[in-house]
């Protein structure tokens, strides 16, 4: 498993793709993790140096205590670009990841050759939505959040077939377990 410490915490994540060619960062979803890119990966291999990687919180990446802001998720990005001497890029975010794509942009967009933003926004217009999906994943756990979230993604037949993004946090890695980091990022947005 390619694990690496960086900037403080423990990531996993997944370099493929020949050395000479230009890096792509491929950044997923709340909720999900790097496998949500397996199908993009498989197409663009060709042409690119993929990395992708699971967010904090997610996936086999480390789970760590507080409130999970957006420059704190960018700055978890750069410094595993930097751990794997990666200095430039494009990257391309999906809304969680879309929003750390933009504060890349606006604060490192020096490291950037190409921005994608996909399904995304620079804030919530209603701040009570993650607030309210906070408060359920902690009260109840991610099952009630995952047929209305990958109803947001996905149209009914295609979902049924997809298996790559379903919640998969850690409760057996960390005893705060996934509802605790998801509730993390959503306060952070």
């Amino acid at each position: 498993m390619p694990l690496v410490n960086a900037g403080g915490l423990r990531q996993y994540y997944r370099l493929d793709g020949r050395d000479d060619r230009p890096a792509l960062i491929f950044s997923h979803s709340l909720g999900c993790d790097h496998t949500q890119w397996d199908p993009q990966t498989a197409a663009l291999l060709p042409h690119f140096r993929i990395l992708r990687y699971d967010l904090r919180g997610h996936g086999a990446t480390e789970v760590t205590p507080g409130d999970y802001t957006i420059e704190l998720l960018a700055s978890d990005a750069l410094a595993l670009a930097d751990a794997l001497s990666i200095h430039q890029f494009a990257f391309c975010g999906l809304s969680l990841g879309g929003m750390i794509g933009q504060w890349l942009g606006a604060n490192a967009g020096d490291r950037l050759g190409a921005l994608v933003l996909a399904n995304t926004s620079s804030r919530f217009p209603d701040p009570s939505i993650m607030d309210g999906r906070r408060r359920t994943v902690l009260e109840s756990g991610m099952a009630p959040l995952e047929e209305s979230v990958m109803g947001r993604f996905f149209q009914p037949r295609r979902l049924r077939g997809l298996l790559h993004c379903r919640a998969r946090h850690g409760p057996a890695r960390d005893p705060r377990g996934d509802s605790h980091a998801h509730a993390d990022c959503c306060r952070g947005l």
